[in-house]
């Protein structure tokens, strides 16, 4: 008998270890994000990962999801994240064959929002850190409500922790 009681004590806490940080993780990635709102590190002009003169807002996201321990998907074996028409393909063969990633119709603090051309972080309601293209300089992290203005459709990746193969 007591065995049982052990193993259920064990499986209860398991369980809301998991449940937990399931709905820890979105809050530490939107967290993390807007800890850099006002940074330089990811302009357009700046050489970070991909040289100067490119938009890193891929690289944005793939930074903060690092940081957090989320695998983010490369393209190739090498560091190469995917970029943000990637991130808006709701059929992306990257995202859609990993165990840690799955589309969400409704965004959360922490998803992945994309649309043809931008990808961001979801860091509140209807609030968004990226790397802007908009701000001066381009590049700067800036929270807004990008992705959720009216006549914008993106599409939402959530990482899936709690899936135990991430």
């Amino acid at each position: 008998m007591c065995q049982k009681k052990l193993v259920l004590s064990l499986f209860v806490a398991f369980c809301v270890n998991v449940v937990c940080q399931a709905s820890s993780s979105g809050e530490s990635i939107g967290n993390r994000a807007l800890w850099y709102v006002g940074s330089e590190k990811w302009l357009y002009s700046g050489s970070h990962q991909t040289g100067a003169n490119t938009n890193k807002c891929n690289i944005f996201v793939a930074d903060i999801l690092k940081e957090e321990g989320c695998p983010a998907p490369n393209r190739r074996r090498s560091y190469s994240p995917i970029g943000a028409y990637e991130w808006a393909n709701s059929n992306s063969v990257f995202l859609g064959r990993s165990p840690c990633w799955e589309r969400c119709n409704s965004p959360e603090k922490g998803d992945v929002i994309a649309t043809d051309g931008h990808v961001g972080i979801v860091s509140g309601y209807q609030r968004t850190t990226s790397a802007s293209a908009a701000a001066y300089p381009p590049g700067l992290i800036v929270e807004n409500d990008w992705g959720f203005r009216s006549g914008q459709n993106p599409t939402c990746w959530r990482y899936r922790h709690y899936s135990g193969q991430c």
